[in-house]
């Protein structure tokens, strides 16, 4: 049963209605998986679903036994945008049992993935990823673990000086990451180095900065009105020109 998706278990947590968030577990990963709303198992309709990977923070890892935790931030908005249509598309919500990511999950969820895609009507073309603090490195790791998989990554405060020096592996995948301005980790000075740099070479980047916030970004990050769209219109097959700019010889 190790390697093979399970049916699992959730310790309530939350204070709104999380049944919608099916349990399962996978390789000792716990997850929480919420289907598209239009989504009709067994037929053939042609349909395919964007998936959304969230990976949470530190202060929200969990036991095996928890399976709840990781829908603390983010867990009811994105619920309640699923079920009125604004986004058609998979949730997919895993917990750290130590609080921080690393290959191994990143393998896992690559693998779970690959099942959402042949079982499920996932679209391999359009997974877009977010995290916060923590996640939000999660997010960066798993991008350039797997950048062919990645067809948008919306990072919350979460910067490194290294993540300039991966700069050909993402400038054309597009990138969204938030910022506060009263941050310490990362600092807005950290954050505008290594952006300067990915604008230098072409990136599709985008940042926002809340000059009043400090570390929390997310709330304000998911509130942006083009939050969902800007993942909707994430496609691998969509080829981006290198400053965002189409350039034809005479």
């Amino acid at each position: 049963m190790y390697e093979k998706i399970t049916k699992w278990v959730r310790t309530v947590r939350m204070n709104y209605t999380t049944t919608s968030y099916k349990c399962y577990i996978y390789k000792n990963m716990a997850f929480r998986l919420k289907f598209p709303k239009t989504y009709v198992p067994g037929t053939n309709d042609g349909k395919k679903y964007p998936i959304y990977l969230f990976f949470h923070g530190v202060g929200e890892k969990g036991t095996i036994y928890d399976n709840e935790y990781q829908l603390l931030w983010g867990g009811q908005t994105w619920m309640n945008r699923v079920d009125a249509g604004t986004f058609d598309g998979y949730l997919l919500y895993p917990q750290s049992q130590g609080g921080y990511w690393g290959p191994n999950d990143y393998d896992n969820l690559k693998e779970v993935i690959d099942s959402i895609v042949t079982s499920c009507k996932g679209d391999p073309d359009r997974l877009c990823l977010n995290g916060l603090s923590g996640g939000g490195w999660g997010t960066w790791e798993f991008m350039l673990r797997y950048p062919q998989l990645t067809a948008a990554a919306l990072p919350m405060s979460a910067m490194i000086n290294d993540y300039a020096n991966h700069i050909d592996t993402y400038k054309f995948t597009p990138m969204w990451l938030f910022q506060g301005g009263l941050d310490g980790s990362p600092a807005p000075y950290t954050t505008n180095q290594v952006v300067a740099q990915i604008n230098a070479a072409g990136g599709n980047f985008k940042l926002t900065v809340y000059p009043n916030d400090a570390h929390n970004t997310w709330n304000d990050a998911w509130n942006e009105t083009d939050f969902a769209p800007f993942m909707l219109r994430a496609n691998r097959l969509n080829p981006y020109p290198l400053y965002g700019t189409t350039t034809f010889c005479p």
